[in-house]
């Protein structure tokens, strides 16, 4: 009995105490990530969540009973009292736009792209695209809900994985840029001698 006791105290004490650690652990190699990898990170998530957003907005009838511009003209009529279901879709997109836009910034301005990541981005956009073009989806009337959550994320993972294949590309002017940093920074500048 008191064995039993002892084993749940302790793993109700050291199950939240290993997920903080791990989770601290988490953050440390976050941190240390360079910016242009922390940027296509978080532009990828952000390009993730958005196309997650917008799916839903297309079942909000089937869910919420309301189409999308019924909510945002309730909202208009009484915006005081805005629906909490506008609410929280209106915070998950500006969530998913500042992830997306200040992302795909960092991941422009620095870092070399890479062409390998665009290669793996490609093949995860064209299997998703696969799944969904051939009806790869759960089977059986139980499995309704199921696979209209699998559809989003079929189309959530396509997206984020072309905005990873946009951003690990490089730019057709990025060269010109560069060549010409190059040879500013290299340039010799000449100045009259003085005469004594």
């Amino acid at each position: 009995m008191f064995t039993a006791f002892f084993c749940v105290a302790l793993a109700i004490v050291l199950i939240p105490v290993l997920l903080v650690w791990e989770w601290m652990k988490w953050l440390r190699r976050r941190r240390a990530l360079p910016p242009y990898q922390r940027g296509l990170r978080r532009a990828t998530g952000g390009a993730f969540l958005l196309a997650l957003c917008v799916y839903a907005a297309a079942w909000f009838p089937q869910f919420l009973g309301q189409t999308l511009g019924n909510l945002v003209s309730a909202f208009l009529r009484t915006p005081r009292e805005p629906p909490a279901a506008l609410v929280v879709f209106a915070a998950f997109v500006a969530l998913a736009l500042v992830q997306l836009v200040a992302g795909a910034i960092g991941a422009r301005r620095g870092g070399d792209r890479d062409l390998v990541s665009a290669i793996c981005a490609l093949v995860v956009a064209g299997g998703c695209f696969y799944l969904m073009e051939w009806n790869w989806y759960l089977s059986g009337p139980e499995a309704v809900l199921v696979n209209v959550v699998l559809k989003g994320l079929y189309i959530a993972v396509m997206t984020a994985a072309l905005v990873r294949v946009w951003l690990s590309l490089p730019s057709p002017g990025n060269a010109v840029r560069v060549v010409a940093r190059h040879i500013q920074q290299r340039a010799v500048v000449w100045r009259a001698a003085r005469s004594s």
